[in-house]
């Protein structure tokens, strides 16, 4: 009888403790299932917060460019044209514009949309309207409106 006792006893505290283990398993689970969860969605939110802030500021460095492009650019053309011989000028003469005006490179560019003269040698007769049609439509768009337009090729 003893011995029978002793044995219901093991198996009772047997079965409570897999019974347990099994309850405390499961509630694990389902804690480090939450906790994963929310540090997925903190790690999200974080995401889009510091896109949403380099976004910003692209944004915030290239309207400057746009405002210090329109300004720049109108006082390089009037430079330009100021030239006897404007359309033939030296490399290094429109280089040494570029540098004054702390742009990188100038392009002259006619109707047809080739270069015909530039401070990047490499590019003289590159046609722009060969890039894709939807910028050769932008340049012949903009050609001869003496205005200044930002593109994003």
């Amino acid at each position: 009888m003893k011995r029978k006792l002793l044995l219901w006893s093991f198996l009772l505290i047997l079965i409570s403790t897999i019974v347990m283990s099994g309850i405390i398993s499961v509630i694990g689970k389902s804690k480090i299932e939450n906790s994963l969860e929310l540090q997925q969605n903190e790690v999200l939110l974080q995401l889009r917060n510091n896109f949403k802030i380099f976004d910003e500021l692209l944004n915030n460095i290239e309207n400057k460019m746009i405002v210090d492009m329109t300004s720049s650019l109108k006082e390089i053309c009037n430079e330009i044209i100021l030239k006897e011989s404007w359309q033939t000028l030296p490399d290094l003469e429109l280089r040494k514009i570029a540098d004054k005006y702390n742009v990188n490179e100038i392009y002259l560019i006619d109707k047809e949309g080739t270069v015909f003269n530039t401070t990047f040698a490499p590019d003289i007769n590159f046609n722009l309207k060969t890039i894709n049609d939807e910028f050769a439509s932008f340049i012949q768009s903009i050609y001869g409106k003496g205005e200044v337009f930002n593109s994003r090729i």
